[in-house]
């Protein structure tokens, strides 16, 4: 086995290929092929057309069309499976929209894989796609190439072994992808697309004016090791891992978000709504960079998930821009809430769909009133990053608007008509969000009544669904009526349980069979990887999504680090590095693979999860940075400087750290805190672990440094 280097976090085999002229060198092609990789003597004998104009001149490929449509030439009738193309291309034309590239593993009647330089909207691409007879693209991988001129000379090249492939652009890599049509037979969508491209004929492909020179194949290694996003990279023990560090996924993920409103084509919004960023428009776009259709989502749901996560990873970096995201989704909101003359006013709407002309529409059975609490949770957390009094204030409303709908056994209704205030659906196991808004509000009114909403609905969930397992009535696009069963309250439910272990009898052991209930009724073996456990999104939609399956690793590591047992520390680490595979190599996170490889939400509330998994399994973390990981009190600021951290929280408080140096003092308003040679509950102090680097300490005072030796 040959060395390998990690770029980018991408393991890339770096051989020098001894590249060959097309003529019969892969396995599976015949001893003919087209005489050479230059083309002195015109388009080959075998050369055939599938539209636009091409043409030879000076030795090269080149293609004249306009650019409307895109035209297709394949240089042989070889069938080729397993080997390597290398060519160069430059585009003549560089509007947005043009592309030029290699046809792979083309077959009749037009199934094939493209790998193509790209003008887009945000600049120049490079994208692994794939191409079915009805002329649906599908974008497999894709990767920006900042400040390269597609005019110039560029050398593209891609190893394939079947419908695998790994591309590089200059030698760089680029883009990797299994085109792998067929997905384990749990799943809801079945296969993709008739045929994988798995052999054919190779070409090249241009959509407006482009050139092509230096065509080459040659041999694919008998130890070339393709590693695609659904095949990941093992260790010795038969054990997945990482793409790249969870560190190190926040950060591409969170910054491909920052950047996408200059990113994504908008061109499907109405132009009254056009200036809005994408993560106001829509919560998923296509892994090409596209909105589609219908517009809207499930946005209080969404967009409480979204602002909770900015605030983790502000939180985490002390990097205050990126919360311009988190407002521009709470201003929107706040435009857009309930009217002040209904039943059920000042609540954010929880399914909008825009039309065509940029107004929205709701959805007929009206508000989910368990998101319009996620939501005021969301507005509460981003008033103390950035003290923004509107956020408190439209969460107080909330809260208003909320308090007289909750029934007398603790619990909220599901969904219900805001305008006249009829009950639509009575039931959903999604009382958790109201326990942690209530606790939340509670410190703001400082009233008694507020923190006794959250204990009642805490208490009937333990009550009712921890005990018959009702987990039903979550989502949005699921009838009312309809028992769908569903593991996101239940494994939160199970967390919350285990994070207040020393205040809840039985924590552990409730959890455990939470955790057991889950596993029995919707783990899977085949999750995202062979091997590595899924969890199914509900029982009427059979998908493993990333977001769930970093939820699963998150309860796998939160109960780990109550009892301690290293099957569950195993399971949370394989579980979550499976997730780390859903992104690409432009920094965006696919919703799965297969169906969902191609749709990408608009969300970074990731962040949140990875902290969790990080702060249960400290080795996970970075170990030469400093990052707030969990906390009890939401933070007002935070600031990392190279001597230390300094940081105001809301009241009295614990904190979660990774650290790079052990700390020479932790001081509350001056005041020393106390090392603590063990750590427990309800003692003020700190202890730092110098085998992990994990910083924990609770404290009294709001104002806390923390300097380092």
């Amino acid at each position: 086995m040959q060395p390998v280097r990690f770029i980018n976090g991408i393991v890339w085999p770096w051989r020098l290929i001894g590249f060959a002229l097309l003529a019969g060198l892969c396995e599976s092609a015949p001893e003919t092929g087209f005489p050479g990789a230059t083309f002195d003597s015109g388009i080959p004998p075998a050369g055939e057309a599938r539209g636009g104009e091409w043409a030879t001149a000076e030795g090269a490929i080149r293609h004249a069309g306009a650019g409307e449509t895109p035209g297709l030439l394949l240089l042989e009738d070889a069938i080729r499976s397993a080997c390597t193309v290398e060519a160069r291309v430059r585009l003549e034309a560089s509007a947005v929209g043009a592309a030029a590239g290699l046809v792979l593993q083309y077959t009749e009647p037009g199934n094939y894989a493209l790998l193509t330089l790209e003008q887009r909207r945000g600049g120049p691409y490079a994208v692994l796609s794939m191409v079915t007879p009805d002329g649906k693209k599908t974008v497999g991988d894709q990767s920006w190439l900042t400040g390269t001129d597609l005019a110039q000379w560029h050398t593209l090249t891609v190893q394939m072994n079947g419908s695998a492939m790994v591309a590089s652009v200059d030698g760089q890599p680029a883009a990797r992808f299994w085109f792998r049509g067929e997905p384990p037979a749990y799943n809801s969508h079945g296969r993709n697309w008739e045929q994988d491209p798995e052999a054919g004929r190779i070409g090249v492909y241009a959509l407006g004016r482009a050139v092509f020179d230096d065509i080459r194949v040659g041999p694919l290694e008998a130890d070339a090791e393709l590693v695609t996003p659904q095949r990941g990279r093992w260790d010795a023990d038969g054990r997945l891992l990482a793409q790249q560090s969870y560190d190190e996924t926040m950060d591409r993920t969170t910054d491909w978000l920052l950047r996408s409103d200059a990113v994504v084509d908008k061109s499907l919004a109405a132009e009254s709504i056009r200036s809005l960023p994408p993560y106001v428009l829509a919560n998923f776009v296509l892994s090409n960079d596209s909105l589609y259709e219908p517009l809207g989502g499930e946005f209080a749901f969404n967009h409480a998930w979204q602002i909770l996560g900015i605030v983790q990873y502000y939180n985490y970096t002390g990097d205050r821009d990126v919360l311009k995201v988190a407002t521009e989704i709470a201003d929107w909101h706040l435009e857009n809430l309930t009217p002040d003359d209904w039943v059920l006013p000042n609540l954010p709407p929880s399914v909008v769909t825009f039309e065509a002309d940029g107004r929205w529409r709701g959805i007929d059975w009206g508000l989910e009133l368990d998101k319009s609490a996620y939501f005021g949770l969301a507005l509460l957390r981003l008033h103390a990053a950035t003290g923004d009094a509107r956020y408190r204030q439209a969460a107080l409303d909330i809260g208003e608007t909320l308090r007289p709908h909750q029934r007398d056994e603790g619990n909220w209704p599901f969904r219900i008509n805001a305008q006249t205030g009829e009950v639509q659906d009575g039931y959903t196991c999604s009382q958790l969000w109201y326990v942690w808004f209530f606790e939340r509000l509670a410190r703001e009114t400082r009233d008694p009544e507020d923190q006794a909403r959250s204990d009642r609905a805490l208490a009937w969930l333990l009550e009712h669904p921890v005990r018959d397992n009702q987990w039903i009535g979550l989502y949005g696009d699921i009838e009312s009526g309809r028992k769908s069963l569903d593991q996101w309250v239940a494994q939160e439910t199970a967390m919350h349980l285990l994070e207040r272990r020393n205040e809840i009898p039985g924590a552990v052991e409730t959890a455990r069979g939470i955790l057991d209930w889950v596993e029995r009724t919707l783990v899977v073996d085949y999750g995202l990887h062979p091997g590595v456990p899924g969890v199914l999104e509900q029982t009427e939609y059979r998908v493993v999504l990333t977001h769930h399956q970093l939820r699963l690793a998150e309860l796998y590591a939160t109960l780990y680090a109550a009892t301690g047992e290293e099957a569950l520390r195993r399971k949370a680490i394989e579980t979550a590095n499976s997730v780390t595979w859903c992104v690409m190599s432009d920094g965006k996170m696919r919703q799965g693979f297969w169906y969902h490889a191609a749709g990408v939400p608009l969300q970074v509330g990731f962040n949140m999860q990875f902290c969790r998994i990080m702060a249960a399994v400290p080795e996970t973390a970075p170990r030469d940075e400093n990052h707030l990981l969990q906390w009890t009190a939401d933070l007002r600021r935070i600031e990392y400087g190279a001597d230390g951290i300094r940081y105001e929280t809301i009241g009295p408080g614990e904190e979660t750290f990774v650290v790079a140096r052990p700390p020479r003092a932790v001081r509350a308003e001056g005041e020393p805190l106390a090392q603590r040679e063990r750590w427990g509950f309800g003692l003020n102090g700190w202890r730092y672990e110098p085998e992990t680097g994990r910083l924990r300490l609770r404290h009294e005072a709001p104002s806390v440094e923390i300097t380092f030796e």
